[in-house]
């Protein structure tokens, strides 16, 4: 589930998906044309889906990651505190470093 409307985020999608995987679109983009490299669904054989309305998706979803039978964890790329939240957003836009998905974390009351 792509689900950020980054243009580059959609590209690592298609990286890190698996050979014959599905990729699903939920984010909204600013820039209604992207500029993409078709080949990396073809040669992978990739599947892309487009949804806005996509809340029965959650529960299917949310049982895939309860059972293990998808693991979210290899594509948390950074942790930041809560209060690193503009950075957070610079790495997701690509104005300091690569990230693909970026956690903040509440400090401890």
């Amino acid at each position: 589930f792509e689900a950020v409307g980054n243009a580059g985020v959609l590209k690592q999608a298609t990286k890190v998906t698996r050979k014959g995987g599905t990729i699903v679109v939920i984010g909204i983009y600013e820039e209604p044309n992207i500029k993409y490299y078709i080949m990396d669904l073809v040669f992978k054989e990739l599947m892309m889906k487009g949804s806005a309305i996509y809340c029965n998706n959650f529960k299917t979803a949310i049982r895939l990651v309860e059972s293990g039978k998808v693991n979210l964890k290899p594509l948390i790329t950074h942790v930041l505190p809560l209060g690193d939240v503009k950075r957070g957003f610079e790495m997701l836009m690509g104005k300091t470093e690569p990230a693909f998905k970026v956690l903040l974390k509440p400090s401890p009351p």
